[in-house]
C-alpha cells in the first residue's frame, strides 16, 4: 500500500499562485513555507515544475500588449530556464537543510520529553525515598518503645523475683516459727499430759467420780491441739496459693518479655530491610540524575545542531534571494532588449515607407 501524500497537488499550486500574486517567486521552499511545511521538497519541485509548463503552454494575461507572443515566449522560457536552474541548485540543498533542521527538532522534542519522564521518574524516587525514611524513622521509633517496654519488663521481673524471694522467705520464717510454737505447744501438752495422767492415777484411787473430770479435760486438750494442727495447715495452703500466684506473674512476665525480645528482633530485621531498600533507592535516584544529565547534554548538542541548521538556512535564504534580484535585473535587462528590438524594427519601417513615397513622387 502506497505512502498517504501530506499535501495534495492543487493546494501546492494554489500556494505557488499566492505567492506569485503577491509578486514573490514561488520557490520550493516558499511553497513549502506557505504550506506551513508540508509537503516534500521533490514533490513540490515536481509540481511546481509541471505548473510552469502549463502556464507556458497558455496564453499569459498579464503579457504587455506592445510585446510579441514570440518575444513574450522567449523571455518566459530564459526566465523559467533561469529559474530552473536555481531550483536545481538550491532547492535540493535548502530542502535538504529543511529536512535536517526538522529532524534536529524532532529530535530534540524528544530528549526534551525524555528528560521530562526521567525528572518525573526521579521526583516519584524522592517520593519514595521519603517515604521509606519515614517508615525506617517510624520503625526504629517502635524499636526504641518495644527495648524501652523489654526494659520495663525486665525490671518489672526483677522486682517480682526479688518478692518471690521475699514471700518465700517470710513463708519459711513464718512455718519454722509456726512449726516451732506447735512443737513447743505440743511438748507443753504433752508434759500436762504426762503430769495429768500421773495425776490422774493418783486421784484414781481417791476418787472414781474426778475421773470424768479428768476425762472431758483430756479431751479439750485433744480438741486443741487439733485446731491448732488445722490453723497450721490452713495458713500452709495460704502461702502456698501466694507462691502459686508469684510463680504464675513471674511465668507470664517471662513470656511477655519473650515476646517483647521476639518483637525487637523483628523490627530490627525490618529496620535493615529498609536500610538496604533505601540505598538501593538512593543508587536508583543517582542513576536516573545521571541519566538525566546526560539527556540534558544531548538536548544542548541538538540544540546546537538546530541552531547551526538554522543558520545554514538563512545563507540559502539570503543566496536565493540574491538570485532572485539578479534575475529581475535580467528582467529589466531583457525589457530594455525588448524595447530596443522593437524601436529597432520601426526604423527599417519608416525607412521604407519614405523611399516609398519618394519613389512615387
Amino acid at each position: 500500500m502506497g505512502r498517504n501524500k501530506e499535501v495534495e497537488d492543487h493546494e501546492i499550486v494554489q500556494a505557488a499562485e499566492a505567492l506569485l500574486a503577491k509578486g514573490i517567486n514561488p520557490s520550493v521552499a516558499k511553497v513549502r513555507e506557505q504550506l506551513g511545511g508540508k509537503g516534500g521538497g521533490n514533490e513540490v519541485a515536481r509540481v511546481l515544475k509541471q505548473w510552469r509548463e502549463d502556464k507556458q503552454s497558455k496564453p499569459d494575461i498579464n503579457r504587455p500588449a506592445d510585446i510579441s507572443e514570440a518575444e513574450w515566449t522567449l523571455f518566459a522560457n530564459f526566465r523559467s530556464a533561469i529559474l530552473d536552474e536555481l531550483e536545481s541548485k538550491y532547492g535540493k540543498i535548502a530542502s535538504d537543510a529543511q529536512i535536517q533542521i526538522d529532524a534536529a527538532r524532532r529530535a530534540a522534542e524528544a530528549a526534551e520529553d525524555e528528560s521530562r519522564r526521567y525528572q518525573r521518574d526521579a521526583e516519584v524516587a524522592q517520593r519514595f525515598t521519603s517515604e521509606m525514611s519515614d517508615k525506617l524513622a517510624n520503625a526504629r521509633a517502635d524499636t526504641q518503645e518495644w527495648k524501652a517496654k523489654a526494659s520495663s519488663l525486665e525490671e518489672r521481673n526483677q522486682v517480682l523475683s526479688a518478692e518471690i524471694g521475699q514471700l518465700k522467705e517470710a513463708h519459711t520464717i513464718e512455718l519454722a516459727s509456726v512449726r516451732d510454737a506447735m512443737e513447743a505447744r505440743i511438748g507443753e501438752l504433752m508434759g500436762e499430759k504426762v503430769a495429768l495422767n500421773e495425776k490422774l492415777v493418783a486421784e484414781v484411787a481417791r476418787s472414781e467420780a474426778s475421773e470424768e473430770r479428768w476425762a472431758s479435760q483430756i479431751a479439750s486438750l485433744r480438741d486443741d491441739v487439733k485446731e491448732q494442727k488445722e490453723n497450721l495447715a490452713s495458713a500452709a495452703k495460704q502461702h502456698e496459693k501466694a507462691l502459686d500466684r508469684a510463680q504464675e506473674a513471674l511465668i507470664s512476665t517471662r513470656n511477655e518479655l519473650a515476646d517483647a525480645r521476639s518483637r525487637n528482633a523483628m523490627l530490627e530485621g525490618r529496620c535493615e530491610a529498609l536500610s538496604d531498600e533505601l540505598e538501593a533507592k538512593a543508587q536508583d535516584l543517582q542513576r536516573l540524575r545521571d541519566e538525566a544529565q546526560s539527556l540534558r547534554e544531548q538536548l544542548a548538542l541538538a540544540e546546537g545542531e538546530r541552531r547551526r541548521f538554522e543558520s545554514e538556512n538563512s545563507l540559502i535564504k539570503s543566496d536565493l534571494d540574491n538570485e532572485r534580484r539578479r534575475v529581475a535585473k535580467l528582467d529589466d535587462q531583457i525589457s530594455l532588449l525588448t524595447a530596443e528590438s522593437r524601436q529597432t524594427e520601426k526604423k527599417p519601417k519608416a525607412s521604407a515607407s519614405t523611399d516609398t513615397k519618394e519613389s512615387k513622387a
